[in-house]
Parts: C-alpha cells; structure tokens; sequence
C-alpha cells in the first residue's frame, strides 16, 4: 500500500514553522483509494503564519485555534491508516522532515520507526519521466500536472486536494513508465 501526504505548514523553516495542516490518501497495490484522512492541526507551541504560507494556503489562525492538537492528529492518523504502507509525497523531502519533526515532537517515534526509510518521491520520479522522455520538459509542479491531467484545482492549496492530485500523478506516470517499457521490449 502507498500512503500519498502533503502538509500545509506555517512556513518552510523545519526548526522554526510547524505543519498546520495534513491531508493523506490511501491506495492499495491496484492504486485503488481505500481511505482518506485530513485534519488541521493545532501546533503544541506558539507560532505565527508567514505571509507567503498564507497567501499559499489561507489558513487562518482562528481555525487552528480549535483544532486538534499535533498528539491528536498523529493518534488519528495512526488508528485510521496504521502504518503498513510506504509513504509519497510530490516533494518528499519536506513533507517527510515536517512529519519526522511531529513525530519526535509528540513521542511517536515508535509509528515514524514503521514507516520510515520506505518514501516514495513522486516529484523525483516526474524529473525521471522527463529525463527519458516520456513527459514534456515544460511540466515542473503539481499545478502543472493538474493542467495535464484536466484535474481542476482551488486556488488555495489544500492538504487533502494535494494529496489527491498525487495519487492521479503517481497512476500517470506509473502509466507513462509500462506504455514506454512496453514500446521498448
């Protein structure tokens, strides 16, 4: 199973911002949706929201104010989706070092240590597609994908929607890859 994760945060400084938002979409092995979670998250300690996050996302602070707490969420996530799947995101390396920072954070070392080191990096794998040729050079972001695809998308991101977007990428490339292997044998 894959679990596809994007995360809404107060700015991109890991030691200094904090995941406000996390949106994950579940596919089994036939990259079939089986379940889908999203939350706000309430950060454990004082912070403030960039103005370049907000003008990304517009969450406001009033909403995170009653929403659940880092602990919650992660509680959440875990009885919801357990852990035996390996995890995507279109640019894995921030999305993974936020969660890890939750994780460490809230003593969740123990689900973090089920899931970690198996990460899919779909925005990696993109790059790869382009490099060989089976996508056009032009397509760089998950926006450009959208276009692509036909997918709309709000003009706010949202963890959820994100997560989503990334499920139809990772099947079209996965498609792109057979078609092109096919061709070649």
């Amino acid at each position: 199973m894959i679990c596809f994760i994007d995360f809404e945060t107060t700015g991109i400084n890991l030691y200094k911002d904090y995941p406000i938002e996390l949106g994950a979409v579940l596919v089994n092995e036939s990259l079939e949706v089986i379940d889908k979670f999203h939350s706000y998250i309430k950060p454990s300690n004082n912070f403030n929201i960039s103005e370049q996050a907000n003008k990304i996302h517009g969450i406001s602070l009033e909403k995170l104010v009653s929403s659940p707490s880092e602990s919650m969420v992660l509680n959440q996530i875990n009885l919801q989706l357990g852990s035996n799947y390996r995890l995507a995101a279109w640019n894995m390396s921030f999305d993974v070092a936020f969660f890890k920072m939750l994780c460490y954070r809230n003593n969740y070392e123990d689900f973090l240590n089920k899931i970690n080191y198996r990460h899919i990096d779909v925005q990696s794998i993109s790059f790869i597609a382009k490099t060989i040729g089976i996508i056009d050079n032009k397509i760089n972001s998950l926006s450009d994908f959208s276009s692509l695809l036909g997918i709309s998308r709000s003009k706010k991101h949202s963890a959820l929607e994100d997560a989503q977007i990334l499920v139809d990428v990772y099947k079209f490339l996965v498609d792109r890859f057979t078609s092109s292997i096919k061709e070649n044998v």
